[in-house]
């Protein structure tokens, strides 16, 4: 008897290994494929003009490694009709996330920062279009679009998920509602012309992050500013570069023009090392996770090649988290502990005090459960083992599973 294996096809809950066992009595093999399923739309503004060149995030909300994640599986831009589309998707739950720009905010940028006024041309192309909000004295449009869930909202929460099943299609047309524009300054980001510095901002949709346009930025003084920003919470990074370069990161919740010192930029306060018997090894793109599975919240962050990791803390709300790390076959955790933080099992409690300091330790050795699932005194193939650990709210980590071969093993 000969033993293949293969990844079995997604069947929207996740894609499975499953060996065939080929050999007398098994000569006819099926293999059944699924039609693509598609989601499509248009982005429209309040005039119901189409939003050219906007950036359509497409997030798939998955259960298949244990816990309910939602990834990003593609990005599309609009073109000239507002329109995008994402073809070839598998069966599952998605959600349609939107960031973009008016289209007059970098000519409206342009014309601030420089302090010439506009043609008669764009005049008359601005007055015909947005009249109601356009100041004839100053010609500046200082109003943003905010990151939008489909069908039209502004948080997470309220989105609506898309679920398409082999073959179905979807029409997701949102529109987009502009909002004051607000802005930025970091001041001190020049202070030190020996140690060069920059400024950048990310934005977290279901946890990852991304960048949001802006309309601009300009250098005043030793400061930078960021202008054309939506309302929202931002990551601001404070990156200095030279001989030994650093990062400094700190949360703000912008719902008005700020300033903030780049020197009070805090580093992140929960950090912690990796570590492993008969030393430290670790792929290219090792990464630690927290996952708080009451709220969903889950925080990724890659693993240093010393051993070093660090989470932006004012993502992090009290709670318990459980602590995975992916690094192939290398990934258990023998070992947990935490200051300003209450270990149980592989999880940890947050209160709320910072800094919060964790030591993980990796182990090598590897234990192997084998055994044949059977109905009927016949093997079963395709089913679904699972190893369930003792304490399981507070050791997910430690959930197994695995799907039976053709041969019931």
């Amino acid at each position: 008897m000969q033993v293949y294996r293969g990844s079995a096809a997604s069947s929207g809950e996740g894609a499975y290994a499953s060996a065939i066992a080929a050999g007398p009595g098994i000569d006819n093999l099926v293999f059944r494929l699924r039609p693509d399923a598609w989601i499509a739309g248009t982005i429209t503004d309040e005039e119901n003009e189409p939003v050219l060149n906007a950036t359509i995030f497409l997030f798939r909300s998955d259960a298949s490694a244990g816990f309910t994640q939602n990834f990003s599986v593609a990005q599309v831009f609009t073109d000239d009709r507002g329109y995008y589309r994402f073809a070839h998707l598998e069966s599952g739950r998605y959600f349609v996330v939107v960031s973009a720009q008016p289209w007059f905010g970098s000519l409206a940028w342009e014309q601030r920062e420089s302090g010439a006024d506009l043609s008669s041309e764009e005049r008359a192309l601005l007055d015909v279009v947005y009249l109601d909000v356009v100041y004839l004295d100053v010609v500046y449009l200082d109003v943003v679009y905010p990151t939008t869930f489909y069908p039209g909202v502004t948080d997470s929460a309220s989105a609506s998920p898309i679920v398409v099943n082999a073959g179905d299609g979807f029409t997701a047309d949102v529109t987009l509602a502009a909002v004051p524009a607000l802005r930025v300054r970091v001041r001190n980001i020049y202070s030190d012309p020996e140690h060069p510095r920059g400024a950048s901002r990310q934005q977290r949709v279901f946890s990852i992050p991304i960048t949001p346009p802006s309309q601009g930025e300009r250098t005043v003084d030793d400061s930078v500013e960021i202008a054309g920003l939506p309302p929202g919470k931002y990551v601001l990074d404070v990156q200095s570069y030279g001989p030994a370069p650093s990062m400094r990161s700190t949360v703000i919740d912008l719902t008005g023009d700020m300033e903030i010192d780049a020197d009070r930029a805090e580093p992140t306060t929960i950090r912690g090392l990796i570590q492993m018997d008969g030393g430290l090894s670790l792929l290219p793109r090792a990464f630690i996770r927290m996952w708080n599975w009451h709220t969903g919240e889950m925080l990724d962050t890659q693993i240093a090649m010393n051993g070093e990791f660090s989470f932006d803390s004012g993502f992090v709300v009290p709670g318990t988290y459980s602590v995975f790390v992916m690094n192939g076959q290398n990934s258990i955790i023998s070992t947990l502990s935490a200051t300003g933080a209450k270990v149980v099992g592989q999880s940890i409690q947050v209160s709320g005090s910072i800094p919060i300091s964790l030591n993980v330790g990796l182990s090598r050795t590897l234990s192997r459960v084998n055994g044949t699932a059977r109905r009927n005194g016949q093997p079963f193939p395709g089913a679904m083992i699972v190893l369930v650990p003792e304490n399981p709210e507070n050791n997910l980590p430690l959930f197994r599973r695995d799907q039976s071969d053709s041969d019931g093993t």
